[in-house]
């Protein structure tokens, strides 16, 4: 699964159905506070050293959006945990996220 930053501060998800790799994607020319100033312009997620935290109910609600069932939230709840067992989780819910950029 991944969240895409495009060169206008656009954000979408892409390969939702993906549960094993988690990653922001931004323009090489974005630095990285212009990637937390789009995530959070959508309320999706933020930046903190370094990293993305993106909101799980963000990812919930932009899944939905693209179709996302019963069966996807299975797959989705599994990934949190398994984040959460790898110290990739927030209190408040934020899943961790390296940014990668294209």
């Amino acid at each position: 699964m991944q969240v895409f930053v495009d060169a206008h501060g656009d954000v979408r998800l892409a390969d939702r159905d993906s549960f094993t790799v988690f990653a922001v994607h931004a323009p090489t020319d974005h630095e990285v506070e212009n990637v937390g100033d789009a995530l959070r312009a959508v309320a999706v997620g933020e930046i903190e050293d370094g990293h993305a935290w993106i909101f799980a109910t963000a990812i919930t609600r932009l899944a939905h959006e693209t179709g996302a069932g019963d069966d996807w939230r299975v797959g989705f709840d599994a990934m949190v945990e398994y984040a959460g067992v790898k110290g990739w989780l927030r209190e408040d819910g934020a899943i961790r996220a390296h940014i990668e950029f294209y």
